[in-house]
């Protein structure tokens, strides 16, 4: 407590200074509501609102002369029930102060955290209050997808789920960008627990660009996941011996790694027909399709060179 109330004064000391107030309006919280104190500060707080340093500063300090300043203490303090037993008791339509409304939604966010971590099934009904929250103290909202952006393991699964809530209700260029982050590594996280196809991979990532268009790990990811998804494509088609359609798909790609790939995947083609085994009449026929389908994609790649020396070696 005495941490918070020297924060606490050393702020409204420099107001009433300010404001040529006398030393009554500097005590503490609960000084001003013993001697019946509160609202005459809070009068003060809210004239000189551009005296703090920001939204959030100014919120907090009223926030202990409130009417919820009790619970604000708890939640300083490190004790998440109690600051939510005492939020409460106070019904919100009867609030009409904005300081009490600012601790009632700060309590709430930051214990819905709590139930989101303990992996409650509810925890959602705790951030039905959030976007007033951001909106009114951008601070906190920067601090919270700040640490969105930071997050790399599973926690991400969930925040997911509260990003999408919170971003219907706030679509801010922060939650946008928190939103499309955690999207983008959730589809990750299941695509590497073999819990997501490429297909629906790639289909999260487009929304997630739709959400935040400038995101640069989605635009990555979504450009990966794009030369993936080809290449398995091309490969398949290779494997099933439709060499001209997997020239043409390597030919039309946007992605220079798409064509690497289809040489690779030709040049692992051109070693089996090498070592097959085949007679030299049925060797020549699947290098020359080989040898059509690589021409049609790149004419002067170097694995165009080794297929007609060997056709030359085969007598063709």
């Amino acid at each position: 407590y005495l941490a918070i109330e020297k924060k606490i004064l050393k702020a409204m000391s420099a107001v009433s200074r300010k404001h040529n107030q006398g030393s009554h309006q500097t005590c503490t919280p609960r000084y001003a509501s013993i001697f019946g104190l509160s609202n005459t500060i809070l009068d003060l707080i809210k004239h000189s609102k551009n005296e703090f340093k920001d939204p959030e500063h100014y919120l907090e300090t009223g926030g202990y002369y409130s009417r919820a300043g009790e619970g604000l203490y708890a939640l300083k303090t490190g004790d998440i029930k109690k600051a939510l037993s005492v939020v409460e008791t106070i019904e919100t339509s009867s609030i009409e102060d904005e300081f009490t409304h600012y601790v009632v939604r700060l309590v709430q966010f930051e214990f819905g955290q709590t139930a989101l971590k303990n992996n409650e099934k509810s925890y959602l009904q705790y951030f039905a209050l959030t976007s007033r929250l951001f909106e009114s103290a951008p601070t906190i909202e920067k601090r919270f997808t700040d640490r969105i952006l930071q997050c790399s393991d599973k926690q991400l699964l969930s925040y997911e789920k509260l990003l999408i809530f919170l971003y219907k209700k706030r679509p801010s260029d922060l939650i946008a960008e928190a939103c499309s982050f955690a999207m983008t590594q959730s589809a990750i996280i299941k695509y590497n627990q073999k819990k997501m196809s490429n297909k629906q991979m790639k289909t999260v990532v487009e929304k997630a660009l739709k959400i935040y268009p400038d995101n640069d790990f989605v635009l990555l990811t979504q450009e990966r996941t794009a030369i993936f998804l080809e290449n398995e494509i091309i490969f398949k088609a290779m494997d099933k011996h439709k060499l001209m359609k997997a020239a043409r798909l390597a030919r039309q790609s946007i992605y220079p790694e798409v064509c690497d790939s289809f040489f690779e995947f030709g040049e692992q083609i051109f070693e089996q027909i090498s070592t097959s085994g085949l007679d030299a009449i049925n060797q020549k026929i699947y290098l020359h399709d080989l040898l059509k389908a690589c021409m049609d994609v790149d004419p002067y790649h170097p694995v165009i060179d080794s297929i007609n020396e060997e056709l030359q070696f085969l007598g063709d």
